[in-house]
């Protein structure tokens, strides 16, 4: 085979690759993080499906409860007040995400972490469809989230601790349930831990 069939064999099984997974409906891209060199990941707002590696990011401010929903079938559970990619959620929000959501999953958020302090900016919410509080993200700047953290809130009963390197390392904070601020460790966390 020459060069030209090579490379035109290779385009041929990208495009039946794509089209694969659009016709499936895309579920194998969602399985991956974010692909940081498409936008700022600074300025995204993200989810994560620790269960099932399923995950999302989109520009903070736009609704990423939506956006789950409509790309990866999935609906987020997330408590009316809470704030998500710089909006508050509403009680008519959640039911109505509810109701239409009869054909898809659902996620029960366990942990919120907040570019800002007092929860606000952009947010990185980890979820779970299955049960307990023992989870674990060992490297938040894969998804765009290392050293941004400025507060976090648990949910489902759960308590939230981050570190400030990955795997665990160099010094914490948490566990606790919320916290506004993390005063001299803000914009220091690089790992992720409930329990």
């Amino acid at each position: 085979m020459n060069r030209k069939q090579s490379i035109l064999a290779a385009t041929l099984g990208t495009v039946a690759l794509v089209a694969a997974m659009t016709v499936t409906g895309g579920a194998a891209a969602n399985a991956s993080p974010p692909d940081p060199t498409s936008t700022d990941p600074s300025t995204q707002s993200c989810w994560l499906d620790v269960s099932t590696q399923q995950s999302l990011c989109v520009p903070t401010g736009e609704d990423l409860i939506a956006a789950v929903q409509n790309e990866a079938g999935v609906t987020l559970v997330v408590p009316t007040g809470t704030s998500v990619s710089g909006e508050t959620v509403t009680e008519g929000r959640n039911a109505a995400a509810l109701f239409s959501s009869a054909s898809t999953l659902s996620a029960t958020v366990v942990s919120g972490i907040y570019d800002d302090i007092n929860y606000g900016g952009g947010s990185f919410f980890l979820t779970t469809g299955g049960t307990g509080c023992n989870w674990t993200l060992t490297n938040l700047g894969t998804y765009g989230w290392n050293d941004r953290a400025s507060s976090f809130k648990s949910f489902a009963g759960c308590k939230t601790a981050l570190w400030q390197n990955i795997n665990f390392g160099g010094t914490h904070i948490g566990y606790t349930t919320n916290l506004a601020s993390f005063g001299s460790f803000n914009d220091q966390a690089s790992s992720w831990h409930t329990q």
